[in-house]
């Protein structure tokens, strides 16, 4: 009798002190009653929740499960050992554990949540979603199933229903800034710039500090034409987490926009400093470099973007026009070989091959060149264009109109295929001959 007495006094201690967040202390005081009392099952049920507490999983299942040998039919003990084998990924004994605990009792809203979270996990998201149904049905206010319901529907690319779902979580609960977030990434998604520009408004408002918010509202200002605004969108986002990659990266798009090259070039040069390998880091710094006129910088990322994929059709590609601009076309038209054997279909290389070649002398080569370029791609008019003008050069002005006449047919506003048409027709004493 006395030591039912002091199981009973331990047993009420270690409650109190799982009460109070001490936990290991709680579980000496549950060891101890069992210690005296090893059939008492609700004993061993509160030490397996104290045990999960403290992160010692195995233990907590083994005390879970000795619940269920002294009173199997006790469905709490199978929730929460479903909720122990969660905790170390075994979601497959999770879900039989929670379907037993449904068996018993099919009425507990969050043992459908925690069964709906592992097949979620294991990526069965239809069956995570009936399950979140089915425990929404018995707590319609639960925001978390509501949440990992929409988080199911995203997995499904369901995305106006997730935006639907995350909508209903916060009916209940107002400030669930991540229910915001995810919201706000799927209107971006979906395109509705403006809806999710205000839901990322939202969401700052909640937790002003999250600098993937600032990132993300960046992207949405500028898909917006908002540029000065997200710029400063970037900025602030690099302020809380300067090492954030991403942002130096957009924030040098945006600087673009706002033709502010040299600092553009700075912020890719950040980018690259915190991603080194990053192809498209690479190649987007060149083609800035390229545009504002620092050439050999240009080459040199562009090498650096081979090096780190040589058969990158953009690096070869932005490398070949840098190098036909440096006027070394002999490099240039090796860097374009080497991108058509990669890629002959591609209109556009064959159309850069052609006009390297028509600066080596190399008339027919290029005629050539164009051709190809034009049976892919018959409507190209710079290409009618460029073949022309190496018609003119050969002169052969009556064919170098016919070709400005197809680059007109396809765009009336070429103004460059109509002066070189002009041009030609004084050749011909103004005859224009037959189109090709």
């Amino acid at each position: 009798m006395t030591h039912e007495v002091g199981a009973k006094t331990f047993f009420e201690r270690g409650r109190k002190l799982a009460q109070s967040g001490l936990f290991a202390e709680a579980i000496v005081a549950f060891n101890y009653t069992i210690n005296h009392q090893p059939n008492w099952y609700v004993v061993w049920y509160e030490r397996g929740k104290a045990l999960m507490k403290t992160r010692q999983i195995n233990d907590a299942i083994v005390s879970f499960k000795e619940v269920i040998a002294i009173r199997e039919d006790y469905s709490p003990a199978w929730n929460n050992l479903g909720m122990a084998y969660a905790a170390i990924e075994h979601y497959e004994e999770a879900i039989i554990s929670y379907d037993r605990a449904l068996q018993l009792n099919r009425h507990v809203h969050k043992t459908w949540y925690n069964r709906g979270n592992a097949l979620m996990k294991l990526r069965a998201y239809e069956a995570a979603i009936e399950s979140y149904e089915s425990g929404l049905k018995l707590r319609p206010d639960y925001a978390p199933a509501w949440y990992n319901r929409a988080l199911s529907l995203t997995h499904l690319k369901r995305y106006v229903e997730a935006i639907e779902s995350y909508e209903t979580a916060l009916v209940s609960r107002p400030h669930f800034s991540s229910a915001h977030h995810n919201q706000a990434n799927l209107l971006y998604k979906l395109g509705q710039y403006s809806e999710a520009l205000t839901k990322y408004n939202r969401v700052l408002e909640i937790k002003p500090t999250v600098a993937q918010v600032w990132l993300r509202r960046g992207m949405v200002l500028r898909q917006l034409n908002h540029n000065d605004e997200s710029l400063t969108s970037y900025n602030q986002a690099i302020r809380l987490a300067p090492l954030m990659a991403e942002a130096w990266y957009e924030r040098g798009k945006v600087l673009e926009s706002l033709y502010q090259a040299d600092e553009a070039i700075a912020s890719y040069q950040r980018f690259l400093k915190l991603s080194p390998h990053s192809l498209e880091g690479w190649v987007v710094l060149g083609l800035v470099q390229q545009s504002s006129g620092s050439l050999e910088d240009a080459l040199v990322s562009f090498n650096v973007a081979l090096t780190i994929r040589t058969t990158s059709i953009p690096a070869l590609s932005a490398k070949g026009h840098t190098l036909y601009q440096l006027r070394r076309y002999l490099d240039a038209l090796e860097t374009y070989d080497r991108a058509l054997k990669l890629h002959p279909e591609s209109w556009t290389l064959w159309y850069a091959r052609g006009k390297v070649i028509d600066r080596l002398n190399k008339s027919e080569e290029a005629i050539a060149s164009y051709d190809r370029a034009l049976e892919i791609h018959p409507k190209f008019d710079r290409a009618w264009y460029r073949r022309g003008i190496t018609f003119s050069r050969m002169g052969r002005h009556g064919d170098a109109i016919s070709n400005y006449e197809r680059a007109l047919a396809i765009n009336p506003n070429c103004a460059d295929a109509a002066s070189r048409r002009r041009i030609a027709l004084r050749h011909t004493n103004g005859n224009s001959a037959k189109p090709q």
